[in-house]
This record gives C-alpha cells, sequence and structure tokens, in this order.
C-alpha cells in the first residue's frame, strides 16, 4: 500500500506520514551515499533496494527496518533517534520503508547519471 492508500484508508494522519517521509528524507541521502562510498558499485546500490522491496511488497516491514539497521552498523553509522520511534510504532514502519525506497530511487538515478558523465568525461579525455 503506498502512503496516499494508507492516508485515504484513514490509518494514519497525514501529517505523521509527511513526518515520517521528512525523516526518510532527511537520512536516506547519506545512508545511500555511505554505501556507495563503501562499495563504489551501482550494483550494490540496486541489490540493497531490491531486498527491501522486496520486504516491503511481501509486507515484511519489520525486517525491512531490520535490514537497514543492519546496514547502519556495517557501515559504522549511528541508528538515528528518528529510527528508533518508528522502530517502536510498528505502523509508522510501512510508510517509512516506502518513502526510503521513493528516496532510494531517486539518489540511486543520481549516481548512474554522475557516473554516466565520468565515463563519458573519459572518453572524451
Amino acid at each position: 500500500m503506498n502512503n496516499e492508500q494508507i492516508i485515504s484508508s484513514g490509518a494514519i494522519d497525514p501529517a505523521v506520514i509527511e513526518s515520517v517521509n521528512h525523516i526518510s528524507g532527511a537520512h536516506a541521502a547519506l545512508f545511500w551515499d555511505i554505501l556507495y562510498g563503501t562499495s563504489e558499485s551501482i550494483i550494490a546500490l540496486e541489490n540493497t533496494e531490491a531486498v527491501l522491496a522486496f520486504l516491503y511488497d511481501g509486507d515484511n516491514f519489520p525486517e525491512a527496518l531490520m535490514l537497514i539497521r543492519a546496514y547502519y552498523e556495517l557501515l559504522g553509522m549511528e541508528w538515528p533517534d528518528e529510527f528508533v520511534i518508528i522502530e517502536r510504532i510498528g505502523e509508522l514502519k510501512e510508510p517509512f520503508i516506502y518513502e526510503f525506497l521513493l528516496d532510494a530511487e531517486d539518489i540511486i538515478l543520481d549516481f548512474k547519471y554522475e557516473d554516466d558523465i565520468t565515463i563519458n568525461s573519459l572518453k572524451l579525455s
């Protein structure tokens, strides 16, 4: 279920969804940036996104959040306080993972674009 469907169902207040969106946006870029900097691989980013999407599509929201937490630990990143709240309030996990995946799509596309520019500029040299 996407966040518009969650809002229209009345399950979660729209202001709460907006806050979850901001939390994801505030942390997703750094997460994906550090993951890319560590792996230096677009494929690693796409694989991580694919596993998160698989978990999301199967309604495995706690597991998706646990995977993100595991990555945070592996990357030596501090688990944000806002994520602790999302962990404790079960109904926030689904909209958070949804937003995190949307952010991932945009960020990975940006990395692909930057890589294409780098490759093309090397070809011109």
